[in-house]
C-alpha cells in the first residue's frame, strides 16, 4: 500500500478483508477509519462483509454441532470399504461411450 494522505477504495477494501482475518496495525486501522468516515460506498461494503462474516460463523457453528450416531458412522465406514456396484456400472458405461466415439 502506497503512503498517501487518504486511502483509495481499493486499498480500503483490501484492508477490510485483511481485518476480517487479522488485527490491523494502528496506522492502517486509523487510515481505514478516516476513509470509512468519508466514503459511503466503502462503509456499505464494510457492513456487507461484516454481515457475511456473521452468517458464515453462524452456519459453521451449526454444522459443528450436528452429530451422527455411532451406528450411522459405522454404516458409512462399511459402505466406503466395499466397492460400489454402481461405480462399476458407471465406469463400464463410460468405456462403451468412449469406444463408440473413437469409431
Amino acid at each position: 500500500m502506497k503512503k498517501r494522505f487518504m486511502l483509495t477504495c481499493r486499498d480500503a477494501s483490501r484492508l477490510l478483508s485483511k481485518g476480517q482475518e487479522h488485527t490491523l496495525p494502528f496506522r492502517e486501522r486509523w487510515a481505514l477509519k478516516i476513509h470509512l468516515f468519508f466514503c459511503v460506498s466503502c462503509r456499505n461494503y464494510a457492513r456487507q462483509i461484516g454481515w457475511i462474516d456473521q452468517v458464515f460463523h453462524l452456519v459453521a457453528h451449526q454444522w459443528n454441532t450436528y452429530h451422527l450416531s455411532h451406528e450411522a458412522k459405522e454404516r458409512i465406514r462399511e459402505s466406503l470399504k466395499k466397492p460400489s456396484q454402481d461405480w462399476v456400472v458407471i465406469i463400464a458405461k463410460m468405456r462403451t461411450t468412449y469406444e463408440r466415439d473413437d469409431n
